[in-house]
């Protein structure tokens, strides 16, 4: 079996797609290349890389820098990927803030109902239940009168009469 048919390119998906043979004696593949200049050819034909002495730390580097730059471009896309998830995450996040905002808005226009209807206009609860003490109702405490401030101000039991 060659070197080229033991199929070492396909191990990994993520492997070159050729195998390096290393020629330690530089003169005998300059013989071998003159008595056959196509062998070179014929060799990259079938997935393999010839290397000499010469070439090998030059052939190294260059798939050292192949890999790097692979690997920046894998960074890149998962910087690209995460940046989306990350602004689609910001987006949702807006989005419930503003619904926080919408949900106070109408909590303070339900409080503001409630509190006309507990102390503004003549019929208002206080009134009422001031009255109600007014005739008689045994009480402990005492509600204050002025709620135009939009707080209740009860008086301490002390105070009470």
């Amino acid at each position: 079996m060659t070197l080229g048919e033991k199929g070492y390119h396909r191990m990994d998906d993520n492997s070159v797609d050729y195998v390096l043979m290393f020629i330690p004696i530089e003169g005998a593949f300059s013989e071998a290349l003159r008595a056959d200049p196509t062998l070179a050819s014929f060799a990259m034909e079938r997935r393999v890389g010839l290397t000499t002495p010469t070439t090998l730390m030059l052939t190294l580097r260059t798939i050292e820098h192949i890999w790097a730059v692979e690997r920046r471009e894998a960074n890149a896309t998962e910087i690209a990927r995460r940046a989306g998830q990350l602004y689609d995450k910001v987006a949702g996040f807006v989005e419930s803030m503003e619904a926080v905002g919408r949900a106070l808005e109408q909590a303070g226009r339900a409080h503001g109902q409630a509190m006309d209807r507990l102390t503004r206009g003549s019929g208002n609860v206080i009134r009422q239940v001031e009255m109600l003490r007014e005739l008689g109702a045994r009480t402990q405490k005492r509600i204050g009168t002025d709620h135009d401030d939009d707080g209740l101000m009860l008086d301490p039991p002390e105070a009470a009469e």
